[in-house]
């Protein structure tokens, strides 16, 4: 019986950001979901047991740090790292 697989989710608003990070950790062994908005990934914290998220801080619907409350509630359990391409948070 295989070793189960950590589940991350990526929070950004940018696609591109979300293709990058996917292929470097599917292919470091991870089960990876994307979503490109906070209602998005609320659906699916809701739905999967994640591990770990990297989450984008300005998203176009909900800031990152309302988010992380909210997801903190559904999946206390899971670990949470903050990204930003602004330099000025």
């Amino acid at each position: 019986m295989g070793t189960a697989r950590a589940n991350l989710l990526i929070v950004d608003d940018e696609r591109k950001i979300c293709e990058i990070l996917r292929e470097i950790l599917e292919a470091a062994g991870y089960n990876i979901h994307t979503a490109l908005n906070g209602t998005t990934a609320l659906r699916i914290i809701e739905e999967h047991d994640i591990d770990l998220m990297l989450l984008d801080i300005k998203l176009p619907d909900i800031d990152g740090i309302t988010l992380l409350k909210k997801s903190k509630k559904i999946r206390p359990q899971t670990s949470v790292v903050m990204i930003s391409a602004f330099g000025t948070i």
